[in-house]
C-alpha cells in the first residue's frame, strides 16, 4: 500500500522537536525532513529517539540541521564541505533517500550555461550519495513570476525530457504544485511527466496554489490534479507539503483525504 509521508515543513516554523511531537502524537509514522523546522542542537538523538519508536524519515533539500540553517542552490550556491557533512550526517543517522531542489540562475548566465553547471554538480552529488548508500532524487522545479532576475531549471516537460536523457540514473521528486506553475506547458504536458519518467518516479509532492505562485496550500478534491491521481506510480510515496502550520486538524484532514483517495497507508492511529 502507498505511503503517505508528511513533510516537516508543512508544520511551519517552530521547533524541530515540537513539530515531530505533533507528527506522533497524530499518529503519523513517515516523515521528511526539510526546510521549516528550527533547527536545534542534538537533531541526530532527536531523530534516533523517532526512528526507536518506529518512525521512518527521509530528507529533502536544505533541511534542518544542528545550529544556523543554510540553504544552498546547485547553480548559484553549494559549498562541497557542507553538502559532505550533510550526507554524512544522513548516513550516520540511517536516512537512505535524499532529495534536492535542481537549482536557479541569475541574469548574467544564459540557461544552458546554468544546466551545464547543474548537471556537473548534479553528478558530484549523485556520487557522494552513493558511497553513503543513499539514493539520491531531483525535484521538479516551477516557473518564476515574469518580473523576476532569477529562473528555476527542471521547468517544462521539455527540459524535463532532456534532463532524463541526461542524467538516467537520477529519479524525479514531481512536485504537483509545481507543474501547475508551468505556463507554457498545457495539462496534457504535465501529466505526459509521469509516463515520460515511468520507473524513475522517487516520490510526488501535493499540495495547491493559484497557478502563479508557490503557495503550498491545502490540498483538496478541487486542486488540478486530483481528477488525474491515478497517474502516481503505486511505489511513489505521496509526500504531503501543504502549509497546515499550528492547526492538528488541517493536518488530519489532508492525512485522511490522501490515504482514502490516493489508496494510502492510513495515519492518525494508536498514538
Amino acid at each position: 500500500m502507498r505511503a503517505v509521508w508528511v513533510s516537516l515543513s508543512a508544520l511551519g516554523v517552530s521547533p524541530a522537536s515540537r513539530s515531530l511531537a505533533r507528527l506522533w502524537s497524530l499518529g503519523v509514522r513517515h516523515g521528511e525532513l526539510a526546510i521549516g523546522p528550527l533547527a536545534e542542537r542534538g537533531m541526530d538523538r532527536l531523530v534516533q529517539e523517532y526512528q526507536r519508536r518506529g518512525v521512518e524519515f527521509r530528507a529533502h533539500h536544505a533541511f534542518a540541521l544542528d545550529g544556523p540553517s543554510s540553504t544552498f542552490d546547485l547553480v548559484r550556491s553549494l559549498d562541497e564541505d557542507e553538502m559532505r557533512a550533510r550526507l554524512d550526517w544522513l548516513a550516520e543517522n540511517g536516512i537512505k533517500v535524499y532529495s534536492v531542489h535542481a537549482g536557479s540562475y541569475d541574469e548574467g548566465m544564459s540557461r544552458a550555461e546554468a544546466y551545464e553547471v547543474f548537471l556537473s554538480r548534479l553528478a558530484w552529488l549523485t556520487a557522494c550519495c552513493a558511497e553513503r548508500g543513499i539514493r539520491l532524487g531531483v525535484e521538479t522545479m516551477f516557473a518564476m513570476p515574469p518580473s523576476s532576475r532569477r529562473a528555476n531549471l527542471l521547468v517544462g516537460l521539455d527540459e524535463i525530457d532532456r534532463f532524463l536523457r541526461d542524467a538516467p540514473e537520477v529519479p524525479l521528486v514531481v512536485d504537483m504544485a509545481h507543474l501547475n506553475i508551468w505556463p507554457d506547458d498545457t495539462l496534457e504536458r504535465r501529466l505526459e511527466v509521469f509516463r515520460r519518467a515511468r520507473g524513475r518516479v522517487l516520490e510526488v509532492h501535493v499540495s495547491d496554489n493559484d497557478g502563479r505562485r508557490d503557495l503550498h496550500t491545502l490540498t483538496s478534491e478541487r486542486s488540478w490534479w486530483w481528477p488525474f491521481r491515478e497517474v502516481f506510480p503505486d511505489d511513489a510515496p505521496i509526500v504531503i507539503e501543504s502549509r497546515v502550520e499550528g492547526s492538528d486538524e488541517r493536518l488530519r484532514s489532508q492525512l485522511g483525504l490522501l490515504s482514502s483517495g490516493l489508496g494510502g497507508a492510513p495515519q492518525g492511529g494508536p498514538r
